[in-house]
């Protein structure tokens, strides 16, 4: 498996990920609460984000990104998907760890993750990897990991 910056021809694979994903967990995707995923090179392309994807075999598993937040010592990592069939292998651990020392390189002093509250396989593994539960909503649990 190799970890690389997404390119412009990998929007169609990432995208499916990911609303494959949304729609795993809500049942339906509502194309109007996801703008970000139509676009991943306009959305994450920019100063201090990016994009990665995971290949294997010359084929996109896995997603993954960090966007700055008002906080400029904040990165937010955000879309960390990969697809079912590859799933419990390490790959979103992989993803977490590369997007990590990416906030580190620039120049991030911790990142936030927000995910639902009812999602228990990523809260539980974000909290195995060292993020703190800071905040809790209807819906979602934000973590913050200082690096």
């Amino acid at each position: 498996m190799h970890i690389r910056k997404f390119r412009q021809e990998d929007q169609k694979s990432t995208q499916d990920i990911i609303l494959e994903g949304l729609k795993e967990y809500w049942g339906i995707i509502d194309h109007t609460l996801n703008p970000d995923v139509y676009d991943i090179q306009g959305t994450y392309i920019k100063d201090r984000t990016t994009f990665v994807v995971v290949e294997k075999d010359g084929v996109i598993v896995g997603t993954g990104g960090l966007q700055k937040t008002d906080d400029k010592e904040t990165a937010q990592m955000v879309r960390v998907s990969v697809r079912k069939d590859f799933r419990r292998k390490g790959i979103a651990r992989e993803i977490i760890a590369h997007l990590l020392l990416q906030a580190k390189d620039m120049g991030y002093k911790s990142v936030l993750v927000e995910t639902t509250k009812t999602w228990v396989a990523p809260r539980a593994l974000y909290n195995k990897l060292g993020f703190n539960e800071i905040r809790e909503d209807e819906e979602d649990v934000y973590m913050l990991l200082s690096l």
